[in-house]
């Protein structure tokens, strides 16, 4: 089993990117897992206006392995993992949310990889086509759930939409009850993760000062 993570940077300095490697793999032992390597997704920016390029982000994808010392399934390892990740690497690079430089973790699943960007869906599929044009690939795109319901009025959408949403939130309620009743892994957790963000910071200080 794997974990299929995507990150984006605009930034593609070599430093930065062995800095958010490293910071990943110290996160991803910290809650016992192991990062087995990494790749650039490839694309075609063919279909980018000049603006666009100048904010393209660098797109990669690492695969981890599941540990079986922790109590919940692999989906909320990479869940918790995900999170973990996003304020350690941002505080490794001195990165600020939504600036005009930033990393982010738009999905980290077992399950599913997701594809995204501003992008029309058919615009979606020519940039990552190297993946979505592949035979092998399957995929259910935005494309073609608008194509399904185009004829629909809200009537006979809305319980559509609500019974998806029950049933996608669910089970991420149903675990985020059992992680909330058990206290002795939350503070475990809470423990690790103050003193991996103290090596961080410590790490950050020393180069500003």
């Amino acid at each position: 089993m794997r974990g299929l993570r995507y990150r984006l940077l605009v930034n593609t300095q070599s430093a930065c990117t062995d800095i958010r490697r490293e910071q990943s793999k110290i996160v991803a032992e910290s809650l016992r897992q192991t990062v087995l390597g990494w790749c650039t997704v490839p694309i075609d920016n063919s279909i980018l206006g000049k603006a666009a390029l100048q904010t393209e982000p660098v797109i990669e994808q690492v695969f981890l392995t599941p540990t079986a010392r922790s109590k919940f399934d692999f989906e909320w390892q990479m869940y918790i993992l995900r999170r973990v990740s996003m304020v350690a690497i941002r505080a490794a690079l001195n990165l600020q949310h939504s600036g005009v430089q930033d990393f982010y973790i738009c999905s980290l699943s077992s399950r599913t990889v997701e594809y995204k960007g501003q992008l029309k869906p058919n615009q979606l599929k020519e940039y990552y086509h190297a993946d979505l044009g592949n035979g092998r690939f399957t995929s259910y795109m935005a494309l073609e759930v608008a194509l399904e319901c185009r004829d629909m009025n809200w009537g006979t959408f809305k319980p559509i939409l609500t019974d998806a949403l029950i049933y996608h939130l669910h089970p991420i309620q149903k675990r985020y009850k059992e992680i909330m009743l058990d206290t002795g892994y939350l503070d475990q957790v809470l423990v690790e993760g103050a003193s991996k963000a103290a090596d961080i910071a410590d790490v950050t200080l020393s180069n500003v000062y």
